[in-house]
């Protein structure tokens, strides 16, 4: 999954896998990587509009 401009996420790429250890110190994004993988969940599941 690659985010660029999201939030305080300037760039990520992160392979995502069975299992994924977030962890980093405040600040850093982890809650930002959550919600970014919420509304890609959302809108796959109903619609970009919706989700945000």
């Amino acid at each position: 999954m690659g985010l660029r401009h999201y939030r305080s996420i300037a760039e990520a790429d992160v392979d995502l896998g069975q299992l994924l250890l977030l962890a980093g110190p405040n600040g850093s994004g982890k809650s930002n990587f959550l919600d970014a993988l919420r509304l890609l969940s959302e809108a796959l599941q109903t619609s970009l509009d919706q989700a945000l």
